[in-house]
Order: C-alpha cells, then sequence, then structure tokens
C-alpha cells in the first residue's frame, strides 16, 4: 500500500493562512517599530533584508517557517541558540546569495 501525501482541509489551510498573516502583520509592526525608533529608512530596510535571509535560511537549513520554529523552541526541538549560530554561520558563505541544499 503506497500513502500518498496527505492534502490540507480548507480549515488547516485557513488556519496556516491566518498564521502566516499573523506573522507577516508582526514582522511589519517590528520593522515600523524599528523606523520609528531610529526616523531611519535605512535601518528598517536592513532589518528587513536580515529577516528575509533569516526566513529563506529556515527554508533551506530546516525546511520550516518562522511559526514552526517557534514551535520547535517552544517544545525544546530547536535550540533557539544553536539555530542562531547556524545562521551566523550561513550568511558569510552565501556570499548574499541563499544556496540551497
Amino acid at each position: 500500500m503506497t500513502l500518498s501525501p496527505r492534502s490540507l482541509s480548507n480549515s488547516e489551510k485557513n488556519t496556516k493562512q491566518m498564521q502566516i498573516q499573523s506573522i507577516q502583520d508582526k514582522i511589519t509592526r517590528f520593522l515600523e517599530r524599528k523606523f520609528r525608533a531610529s526616523h531611519s529608512l535605512s535601518t528598517k530596510n536592513t532589518y528587513n533584508s536580515a529577516l528575509r535571509r533569516f526566513i529563506e535560511f529556515l527554508h533551506v537549513q530546516y525546511d520550516i517557517d518562522i511559526e514552526e520554529l517557534l514551535q520547535k523552541i517552544k517544545t525544546s526541538q530547536i535550540d533557539p541558540i544553536d539555530t542562531l549560530d547556524t545562521f551566523y554561520s550561513f550568511c558569510p558563505n552565501t556570499n548574499g546569495k541563499i544556496q540551497r541544499k
């Protein structure tokens, strides 16, 4: 018997979409706070760029998104310090470009 990947129900899709929107809203608010504190569009753009690289890193390195990372940290499946250390090591090796596994 072969198992095919389970497709998400409409309810699961809606929940996932709401989680994604929630994370995007949080990121937007975070970036707006950075701008308010610094009055610098450059600072906001730098933080935005770093966040986008971190999100891409999570996808490439762990095949997860931020919401999944947070869940894994809460359940002690991922050590946040090790994740940041891996990201720190990952950044110079990509030379500004994300390299897929």
